[in-house]
């Protein structure tokens, strides 16, 4: 189930997704890689290197789709931005795609009835059961990620 890119210090957040579009050389395995960059709210990247995903080469040729997954534990408060960007050295195309996230303190969020530490922010208005769902986009909007072909 997809989650909003908010969470609690403490909490794992993975992000995944698949590359498409990427070429295969003449010995028809794919040759690309996506980096995972995190920036703080200065734009200053977090890690000294970026965390790398390789596509294998075992993908069978009528596939053109490679899923990446990374873990991204959350481990200070702030806003952050997530950048993935993808490498085919084979067509030497690359695509970018940013995704920022929240991580808020544990202090800072209240579920009405739960543990204290996840699910609401302190004085959001009660829910009725049946908003459940609908609220939680509430919490923190941020733009939904778009997904792009390899240029």
């Amino acid at each position: 189930m997809p989650a909003p890119p908010v969470g609690v210090i403490g909490q794992n957040l993975f992000i995944h997704g698949f590359l498409i579009g990427f070429g295969r050389g003449g010995d028809k395995k794919p040759n690309a890689t996506v980096e995972l960059r995190i920036y703080d709210e200065a734009k200053r990247p977090t890690l000294t290197k970026p965390l790398m995903a390789v596509v294998p080469k075992d993908i069978p040729d009528a596939e053109d789709a490679a899923a990446v997954r990374f873990l991204l534990p959350l481990n200070r408060e702030g806003t952050f931005t997530a950048e993935l960007k993808a490498t085919d050295a084979t067509s030497g195309k690359t695509a970018t795609v940013a995704i920022p996230i929240r991580v808020l303190a544990p202090g800072q969020v209240t579920v009405p009835g739960h543990n204290p530490g996840v699910g609401w922010v302190e004085g959001a208005e009660r829910p009725r059961p049946t908003e459940i769902g609908t609220r939680w986009a509430s919490v923190a909007p941020l733009p939904r990620p778009t997904l792009r072909r390899l240029k």
